[in-house]
């Protein structure tokens, strides 16, 4: 009976202990999501530039989610289309049928690594254009213009870094 006991409380402190993990899993998240300019702000105050107006947040929460919203994470069509034909020509022996595939799958890339740095552009010019002659003056000066693209790029900033790494 004791034993019993011991099991059913070993159970509920475990379950408790997952609800905890997921609660602050959640709240991390909900962290995260709430601020998307919270690197942004923290290096304005770290290069001693005033702080981002009402007008300037809503500007540019609004630029993020139209960014990450364009960028497709479903793979291109034609270019898996283009990938299994050559794999196919290739089981079959066929070196015209993959060599004429490997050229659509080259000029496939190509195209969709062009639209995403096209997007990428965009969106970094019209963050910047954004933020005052003060601000970009303060951070570019505390960070250096390289400090100031990484501020925008990258997996932990605003936009990501571009097409890079998708088909």
């Amino acid at each position: 009976m004791n034993l019993m006991k011991e099991s059913i409380f070993l159970k509920a402190v475990a379950l408790f202990c997952l609800m905890l993990m997921g609660l602050q899993g959640s709240n991390a998240q909900d962290r995260t999501q709430r601020d998307q300019l919270a690197g942004l702000k923290r290096a304005l105050s770290e290069a001693g530039a005033t702080a981002l107006s009402t007008d300037q947040e809503t500007a540019l929460k609004t630029l993020i989610t139209d960014y990450q919203a364009s960028r497709s994470t479903t793979p291109d069509a034609a270019l898996v289309a283009a990938q299994t034909a050559f794999e196919n020509a290739i089981l079959a022996g066929d070196l015209a049928t993959a060599q004429a595939q490997a050229a659509i799958i080259a000029t496939r890339k190509a195209a969709v690594e062009l639209a995403a740095l096209q997007a990428e552009a965009t969106f970094k010019t019209s963050f910047l254009k954004t933020l005052t002659t003060a601000q970009l003056s303060a951070l570019t000066t505390r960070f250096g213009t390289s400090g100031l693209l990484r501020l925008l790029g990258g997996e932990s900033g605003f936009g990501g870094g571009g097409g890079r790494g998708r088909n």
